[in-house]
C-alpha cells in the first residue's frame, strides 16, 4: 500500500489497565459485511496490524480523499471474543442489562482530539408494522407482529404514511396496540414504527459503530496522523485469599500474611479479621475450604483474606510473607491464581486464591 495513495484515518483497538503494555489482544475487531461493501464503494481500506483494526482512505491527484462524505455516515464492527480465559479479570458491570452493547462513537462524547475512548450503550432496534383500519374507533386493538420492549409507551410509538391515527396504549407483554382511529375511514393503512429488544449479531461480544464524514477524513489526512478509538475494559477488583494447609496443633493466632513489596504505596493488607482458623471455627459455606477439609481431613486449615479487593492485573508487582509474629516463615508466597465467585456467609465475594502447605508431620 503506497503512504502516497492512502492516508490512515483511524484505528480501533482494546485496551485494558489488566495488561503491562496496556493492550488486550483478548478481541478481535471486524468490520460487519454491509460495512465492507460500503467501503470497498467509497474508497476505503481496512486492515489487522497486531491487535488494531486500521482504516485507510484513498487520496486523488491533488492528495485528498476520493471518498466524498458530506452527510455523516456510519461504519458498523463487530467485536468478537477471542480469549475467554480474560473474562474473570473484567469488569463487565458496564454491559450489565444491555441486550445487545455497541460501543459508539457518537454516544461517548465525540471529540476533535486523536484519543477517543468509546463506552457501551444498548443499540436501538425499531420493529415496524403495516396496519389497516377496520372499525374507525377510538379505542381500536391492533396486534403487532414483533413483541415491543418491556419498558415501551405509546409516546414511543411512531405512525406515520397514511390513516390519521393516535397511539392511546400500548399493551407489550400480549403485543397489543390501541390506537384512536375514529378520525379515518375504513381500510386506511397506516404504519406504525416502536422499539424492540435489539438482537446481538451471532458470535458477537459486542457491535462497534464509527461516524465518518468529510471533516474526520478531511482533518485526519491534513493532521498526517490517525484518530486512535479505544474499546476500554476495566478490570475486576478482588479479595487476595491463602489458605494454610497445616499440622493439627499450634498456635495460628500469631500468623499473618504481609505485603513487603519494595515502595509500594498501595500495601495489600490483611488484617485480622480477615485470619480464620476454618478447623476451629468451620465456614459451611466456602467452597474451597470445603473441599481442602474433605481431601485433608485432620489438618488445619486456616484462612488469611485481604481487607480490600485489589485489582487484577497480569504481574503484579507484589511481595507477600507469612510470619509468626515478626519473623518471616514463608517468603515469597505464590500470587493468586484465577478470580473466583465464592459465597462466604451471607454474601458473595470474588476472590482469587492460593493454597499454601506447611507440614511437618
Amino acid at each position: 500500500m503506497s503512504s502516497n495513495k492512502f492516508k490512515h484515518v483511524f484505528s480501533l483497538c482494546a485496551v485494558s489497565e489488566y495488561y503491562t503494555n496496556g493492550i488486550c489482544d483478548d478481541f478481535i475487531v471486524e468490520p460487519n459485511q454491509a460495512t465492507v461493501i460500503l467501503m470497498k464503494r467509497l474508497n476505503l481500506l481496512w486492515r489487522h496490524s497486531g491487535s488494531y483494526l486500521e482504516m485507510f482512505a484513498e487520496l486523488d491527484s491533488q492528495g485528498q480523499p476520493c471518498a466524498k462524505l458530506p452527510v455523516a455516515t456510519t461504519l458498523g464492527f463487530v467485536l468478537r471474543l477471542a480469549n475467554p480465559d480474560f473474562l474473570p479479570f473484567c469488569d463487565l458491570s458496564p454491559m450489565a442489562g444491555l441486550a445487545a452493547p455497541v460501543f459508539s462513537d457518537n454516544d461517548s462524547g465525540g471529540g476533535e482530539g486523536d484519543l477517543l475512548r468509546l463506552q457501551p450503550v444498548s443499540r436501538r432496534q425499531w420493529g415496524s408494522a403495516r396496519l389497516a383500519v377496520e372499525t374507525p374507533a377510538a379505542n381500536e386493538v391492533f396486534v403487532l407482529p414483533e413483541a415491543p420492549l418491556a419498558e415501551a409507551e405509546a409516546r414511543h410509538v411512531i405512525v406515520s404514511d397514511g390513516a390519521n391515527a393516535t397511539v392511546k396504549a400500548v399493551d407489550t407483554r400480549n403485543r397489543r396496540v390501541t390506537v384512536d382511529t375514529s378520525g379515518a375511514r375504513p381500510g386506511a393503512g397506516f404504519t406504525l414504527s416502536y422499539p424492540v429488544r435489539p438482537k446481538r449479531p451471532r458470535d458477537s461480544f459486542a457491535e462497534i459503530e464509527i461516524t465518518v464524514d468529510d471533516h474526520l477524513l478531511q482533518s485526519r489526512v491534513s493532521a498526517g496522523r490517525p484518530r486512535l478509538y479505544q474499546i476500554p475494559w476495566a478490570v475486576a477488583s478482588v479479595r487476595w485469599c491463602y489458605y494454610l494447609l497445616t499440622d493439627p496443633s499450634g498456635d495460628v493466632g500469631r500468623l499473618h500474611v504481609v505485603d513487603v513489596t519494595p515502595g509500594s504505596a498501595n500495601r495489600i493488607v490483611f488484617g485480622s479479621t480477615g485470619r480464620v482458623d476454618l478447623s476451629q471455627t468451620p465456614d459451611g459455606t466456602d467452597a474451597v475450604a470445603l473441599a481442602l477439609a474433605h481431601r485433608f481431613g485432620g489438618r488445619k486449615i486456616v484462612r488469611f483474606m485481604s481487607d480490600a479487593a485489589v485489582a487484577c492485573r497480569q504481574a503484579p508487582a507484589t511481595i507477600l510473607e507469612l510470619r509468626v509474629g515478626q519473623n518471616c516463615l514463608l517468603p515469597a508466597l505464590p500470587l493468586p491464581s484465577v478470580p473466583h465467585r465464592v459465597r462466604l456467609g451471607d454474601v458473595w465475594v470474588r476472590h482469587c486464591y492460593q493454597v499454601i502447605t506447611m507440614l511437618v508431620n
